[in-house]
């Protein structure tokens, strides 16, 4: 079945059968990976070919394939600089595309690829980042992040300080790229910390007027306290101030969200900072100008307050801050009564039944962070 489907795959049809035809090599790819591998070379071929194609989604489809065709191909040197040097020489406007499929080969890689052509890719992906484009900005964030978790620390550490953060020229790219690290390798940069990348983080999310190195920032602060487990007292306060109802709507939906996920890998890291973020969820909850701002709180609220669990946190909480604060006490107590009890009780009973039927967990499926571009690959 193979061997037909790479023979046609160059052949002039329209672009759906081309796709569909790669769409095919790629569950082939997935489901009987063992029984092509005397295929490799011809795939590899068939897929960087329609990397070129005119139609974006044959693109996409043949970047995912890629991707998935490395676990039976253990040199990756040579095709990583296939990939580099397509992007250089392709016309404009498919050369995201290259970088896509370079993402997925690097994601799949690991530590196969070899330090000389670590060094090259991340010369070229460093100046991809000054790009006015933000899907190629995006495509080498995500590059150098996948690329990370093969690079030693201390080049990681490098790469931060010596290029991401004194670049003026292209700071958007830039704090994109510290977010995709962080998500990645986290550890490389907090253990042991580095000031300088959390005072640069602290510094993205006051950006006002560029709400993309906001964003940025929120997300970094999120990986951050999510690898490292630890509350901190200079990014939860700046996280909670980007919740507060100045900030655009999309800037208090990611620090939410982040806020969210920060509390559900582990709750400690908020709890000592419950009196900052409280008020402001609270606040958000019950304003009616965004509904997706509204869910994304009171999910962040359930999260932060334990209630996912039981109710020690918010009742611990509520003893304190019923002298400190009454009136956010008297507030929570309301909220909780007509929302959050009952959102946590659904909550409970979907993820018993995704427990059970082995789906997953569906709070999971609210806005995340950042996986849009690994969506847009079909990963």
């Amino acid at each position: 079945m193979t061997g037909p489907l790479i023979r046609v795959a160059g052949d002039r049809f329209n672009w759906q059968v081309k796709a569909a035809i790669l769409e095919t090599m790629g569950l082939l790819l997935t489901k009987v990976s063992a029984a092509l591998r005397p295929f490799v070379s011809q795939l590899q071929t068939t897929f960087v070919r329609a990397l070129s194609d005119t139609t974006q989604e044959v693109r996409l489809r043949a970047a995912s394939g890629l991707g998935k065709l490395i676990p039976l191909q253990p040199r990756v040197d040579s095709l990583i600089t296939e990939l580099v040097n397509g992007a250089k020489t392709c016309d404009p406007f498919i050369r995201e595309t290259f970088l896509r499929a370079l993402f997925a080969v690097l994601r799949a890689a690991g530590a196969g690829v070899s330090a000389p052509v670590r060094t090259t890719i991340q010369g070229v992906l460093v100046a991809y980042l000054s790009e006015t484009e933000e899907d190629m900005r995006t495509a080498a964030a995500h590059c150098l992040g996948a690329l990370s978790k093969s690079t030693p620390a201390a080049d990681v550490r490098t790469l931060v300080t010596k290029q991401l953060l004194p670049s003026e020229t292209a700071k958007i790219g830039a704090a994109q790229a510290l977010t995709a690290i962080l998500q990645d390798s986290a550890e490389a940069l907090v253990q042991p910390p580095l000031e300088a990348v959390t005072a640069w983080i602290v510094q993205q999310t006051q950006q006002d007027d560029k709400m993309a190195l906001a964003i940025a920032g929120l997300r970094s602060i999120a990986y951050t306290l999510m690898s490292t487990g630890e509350t901190s007292d200079v990014l939860l306060p700046a996280l909670a101030l980007a919740l507060g109802d100045k900030k655009p709507t999309d800037v208090r939906l990611v620090a939410a969200v982040a806020l969210k996920n920060i509390a559900k890998a582990n709750l400690k890291v908020v709890e000592a900072h419950l009196a900052l973020v409280v008020p402001p969820l609270l606040a958000a909850a019950q304003e009616k100008k965004s509904l997706r701002l509204k869910l994304a709180t009171e999910r962040a609220l359930l999260y932060s307050l334990g209630l996912n669990v039981d109710e020690t946190v918010l009742q611990a909480f509520l003893a304190k801050s019923t002298a400190a604060d009454p009136d956010t006490a008297k507030a929570l107590q309301d909220y909780h009564r007509r929302v959050l009890s009952k959102l946590a009780q659904r909550n409970s009973t979907s993820e018993a039944t995704a427990a059970a039927d082995g789906s997953g967990d569906v709070s999971d499926d609210d806005q995340e962070m950042d996986r849009s571009f690994e969506k847009k690959l079909q990963l």
